[in-house]
């Protein structure tokens, strides 16, 4: 097994452009409680244009769009306007069914969202528990995707007029696409009049945004980075007060020079949203973060260590979780060990042990708490700033009064009144959800 990384807490200086060291620390520490939300704007640069400079997904389709028309069919516009020149292609091309666009998005999806852009596969490295996207694309999800791990998502049509139902658990990870999704082109606002009735329903809540969602972005202590903005836009007000954002604690954004923030735009982003503007860009500070993050936390992909502990009472339960997590966290670096790999009777060292565990998931029972040895390894595995620990609730006990010990709350699995024994080790049901909400706890 690897050996543990260092628990010695680190501190980063801050560059003439970036955080200093005190926002570093405290930006770092959020984002590892998955107290960070990430919200990507429609103006992020990603894709490279035939020049080989980085361009915007809706620009690039307009370009797609404008080499499909003849010459005499182009109107004068401006280039970067997708609407207007989606509206345009559309009136010429599909004038008695408009439908017939979701082809043309098929087609530009096929040939120009085929790869993952480097900023994403940047972004998927760093525990962002919460995102919205304002980009009708996909990056993200496919970058999540490729690294193995567990996410939900759901996106927003102003076409339908009825609520989606979701549900979603806190340890979650979650993409938002509240502009739709290229996956369902129906979703999508094609003309600057559909982006307005867009707009129009997402503040009259119609439909409304799911209370699970808002749910995701309200409440005190949360820290916010924006990318991809033209906070000059004035749609962009009315999407932040529809998802209810209260002023954070701490709001980033990183100017990349493309756009210059008025200073009526920054006082209303400072003033009600805490908002601080970086003069850096937006592709290096992504970059610095992810070092930063790794250098403290080490890499999202890195192999981690997981400690089961369980009694022999439990055993039928511990094989069953183990068979799920190796398929449902199949592509994880994950390696798992428990107390027969070589580590019982009077070689059992707890240090050793905990030296080289990055997460300890404890079955809990009475048979385990009976033994004094098991509640001290449970307490002393929480207490571990460098350990994440996740209680399994294997058979009915009282944990509140386990619980009362502890200084920080751990991630009770399935639930703190729902123990495991109410399951059969044969529902693979149970023990799917159980591996894959584990999977985006470790993120």
């Amino acid at each position: 097994m690897s050996g543990a990384r260092s628990a010695e807490r680190k501190i980063y200086k801050g560059g003439p452009m970036s955080l200093n060291a005190v926002q570093w620390d405290y930006f770092l520490r959020e984002l590892s409680l998955g107290n960070c939300c990430l919200i990507i704007g429609p103006e992020i640069k990603c894709l490279l244009d035939s020049k080989g400079e980085l361009t915007t997904v809706l620009k690039e389709f307009s370009i797609h769009l404008k080499g499909k028309m003849n010459e005499n069919e182009i109107l004068n516009g401006d280039e970067d306007d997708f609407h207007f020149r989606a509206n345009q292609f559309r009136s010429l091309r599909y004038t008695n069914n408009p439908n017939r666009f979701d082809d043309d998005i098929n087609e530009f999806v096929k040939h120009r969202l085929n790869s993952v852009p480097d900023l994403y596969k940047l972004l998927a490295k760093l525990p962002f528990k919460t995102i919205c996207n304002l980009v009708p694309d996909f990056f993200l999800e496919t970058a999540l995707y490729n690294t193995g791990r567990f996410f939900e998502k759901e996106h927003y049509d102003f076409k339908v007029q009825t609520e989606r139902t979701v549900s979603l658990e806190n340890e979650t990870q979650f993409i938002y696409n509240i502009y739709g999704t290229y996956k369902h082109p129906e979703s999508i606002a094609v003309t600057h009049k559909e982006h307005l009735e867009q707009v129009r329903n997402i503040v009259s809540d119609v439909p409304k945004i799911p209370n699970a969602v808002i749910n995701r972005f309200t409440g005190t202590g949360k820290t916010f980075l924006f990318i991809g903005f033209d906070f000059n836009a004035w749609h962009h007000r009315l999407i932040m007060e529809s998802l209810k954002i209260k002023k954070p604690e701490i709001a980033y954004f990183p100017e990349s020079g493309h756009y210059q923030v008025a200073v009526v735009a920054k006082d209303f982003y400072a003033g009600n949203y805490g908002m601080t503007f970086l003069p850096i860009d937006t592709d290096a500070f992504i970059k610095e973060i992810v070092d930063k993050y790794e250098d403290l936390f080490g890499k999202a992909d890195r192999n981690l260590n997981i400690f089961i502990d369980y009694s022999d009472q439990e055993e039928k339960q511990y094989l069953a979780l183990i068979r799920n997590m190796k398929i449902a966290c199949n592509g994880r670096n994950f390696t798992y060990f428990s107390k027969n790999d070589g580590f019982g009777g009077s070689v059992f060292n707890i240090d050793d042990i905990f030296a080289m565990t990055d997460v300890y998931i404890p079955l809990l029972s009475v048979d385990f708490l009976s033994e004094e040895s098991n509640n001290n390894r449970v307490k002393q595995a929480v207490g571990n700033t460098k350990i994440k620990t996740i209680l399994i609730n294997a058979k009915f006990v009282a944990l509140e009064r386990l619980l009362n010990n502890f200084t920080k709350m751990p991630s009770i699995l399935p639930s703190l009144k729902t123990p495991l024994s109410t399951y059969s080790e044969s529902d693979n049901k149970v023990y799917d959800q159980i591996s894959n909400k584990i999977n985006s706890i470790l993120i």
